[in-house]
């Protein structure tokens, strides 16, 4: 049976915990920095120093890389939300198990970046 409204509880829980991990990576200083990065590396010169070249492209590439993570995530609990929405407009409780599912492995991925973020802003702080 679908408990449509139990998804909805799990969702917002899930979407707080996004936002709660958007917030410790600083979602809006990774954005500036991302563009201060793509800015610097269209400069004119930039490949002639080629050890700050790559020093300046792997900073970059990790950035991009969490924000692609984190618009990922979002996007998953989106369409998660969407498939709930037409299971229960369409009353049909043949697509339970694929929210399950779809709930689990997005659950445990937020978990693991929490834990990540948690484990990194410890780190940092020694």
């Amino acid at each position: 049976m679908l408990d449509v409204e139990q998804y909805r509880q799990d969702l917002a829980a899930i979407r707080a915990t996004i936002k709660d991990v958007g917030a410790a990576l600083n979602i809006p200083l990774l954005e500036e920095q991302h563009a201060e990065f793509q800015e610097d590396m269209a400069s004119p010169g930039f490949w002639d120093d080629m050890e700050r070249a790559q020093k300046v492209n792997r900073k970059a590439h990790a950035v991009q890389t969490k924000l692609e993570h984190f618009a990922h995530l979002n996007s998953r609990a989106d369409d998660l939300e969407t498939l709930v929405d037409l299971a229960e407009e369409a009353d049909d409780n043949s697509m339970a198990e694929e929210i399950r599912e779809e709930f689990k492995g997005l659950s445990e991925e937020v978990q693991q970046l929490r834990l990540t973020t948690l484990l990194r802003d410890e780190y940092d702080g020694c």
